[in-house]
């Protein structure tokens, strides 16, 4: 009976840093989640059942490419999301309060309306997407990059956002109060 082979992307970040993902390897020596420029959205069904189970189960999702997806109305609060990737997915109205989202890529990505109150999204990178009427109050959004994004009605409330990069952002009636704006 042939052994079956599983993911070799090792983990970094809290209880499972240093520790290998289970998931089987279907695409070389990782499984199609961690696979580089893997687009689950052509092939993945039932992907926000699968991640909400991982997350209610306090699995991590770390690493995990989630390109060109459809996610709204996702439900991943407090789920571990380091070095995830986002680009062009959609994200409405996702619930992704208190997440760990450190070095996360949300590069013309659609998260309208998503709730991302009390998030680590230390070093994300927002370029050029569109986070209108976003809450990001009391996130941790250091040395983040937001370079031409659409931030109407944006929620920075309590935020820290030292070092963050808003150059060509659109922030029309963004509320920053209370903000820590060092260098940003």
């Amino acid at each position: 009976m042939a052994k079956t082979s599983r993911c070799k992307y090792l983990f970094t970040e809290g209880d499972y840093a240093g520790k290998s993902c289970e998931l089987k390897a279907e695409r070389g020596d990782f499984c199609i989640w961690h696979t580089p420029n893997y687009e689950c959205a052509k092939s993945c069904s039932n992907v926000n059942e699968f991640i909400e189970k991982r997350c209610i189960d306090k699995k991590t999702l770390e690493g995990f490419h989630f390109i060109k997806a459809i996610l709204d109305t996702v439900k991943l609060k407090k789920a571990m999301l380091a070095k995830a990737n986002f680009e062009k997915t959609q994200l409405r109205e996702a619930e992704l309060e208190s997440a760990i989202l450190k070095n996360a890529s949300f590069i013309h990505t659609n998260l309208t309306g998503s709730n991302l109150e009390g998030t680590n999204l230390e070093n994300a990178n927002f370029s050029h997407s569109q986070c209108r009427e976003v809450s990001f109050k009391n996130a941790n959004l250091k040395n983040s990059n937001f370079r031409a994004s659409m931030l109407h009605e944006a929620n920075f409330e309590g935020a820290n956002l030292e070092n963050a990069s808003f150059e060509n952002a659109d922030m029309e009636n963004a509320d920053l109060c209370n903000a820590v704006l060092n260098n940003a």
